[in-house]
């Protein structure tokens, strides 16, 4: 092969280097988001509903994507109370004579958002949990899953490329059924 072609050849192979790393203006690195928590139409009264936010870093991640709400929620839970000793948990409380929609945010809670973020940022947190206690019927209780699919847990990357803007504020609805992410994920235009 000439001089000429392998010039061409690695003119070719820097300027398509240059295209790929220009053209992806999104750094996948974890991003702030204020949560809002909503109870959603079906509540005929107030319902005592307790809610738990967190982050966690990509080696918890999973076990807190498989742990069992069921077992969670129970009354001596130890990864519950050992979250709560730590105080790396925002909590919500529904219910009588408490607002129906909740904020977590610098705006709101200032002192929690910024004590609680650093914690989270330090762990190096790549996903958002917020853990729902929602009552049940004895008859039919809740069945256990992974990750959102059970009804009282969302999981929610904190990418920023997995959202339309920084700091995305997300909206929650909570249903007698289910907790729901109601803010869409959008990847980011490359």
């Amino acid at each position: 092969m000439g001089t000429l072609v392998k010039q061409q050849i690695l003119v070719l192979f820097i300027g398509a280097a240059a295209f790929l790393a220009g053209g992806c203006s999104c750094q996948h690195t974890p991003d702030r988001h204020p949560v809002t928590v909503s109870l959603g139409a079906g509540f005929t009264r107030p319902q005592a509903i307790e809610v738990h936010i967190f982050a966690a870093n990509a080696q918890l991640s999973p076990e807190w994507e498989s742990v069992s709400m069921s077992k969670y929620w129970g009354a001596s839970d130890r990864e519950r109370a050992q979250k709560f000793r730590e105080k790396s948990m925002y909590v919500m409380h529904f219910g009588i004579d408490r607002p129906t929609s909740q904020t977590f945010s610098p705006q709101t809670t200032p002192e929690e958002w910024k004590q609680l973020w650093a914690t989270w940022e330090q762990q190096k947190a790549v996903k958002l949990f917020i853990f729902a206690y929602l009552p049940s019927d004895p008859s039919q209780p809740f069945e256990d899953k992974a990750g959102s699919l059970d009804a009282r847990r969302l999981v929610i990357p904190l990418d920023k490329c997995k959202w339309e803007n920084p700091q995305q504020p997300l909206d929650v609805t909570i249903t007698p059924a289910r907790i729901e992410l109601v803010t869409q994920q959008a990847e980011k235009k490359k």
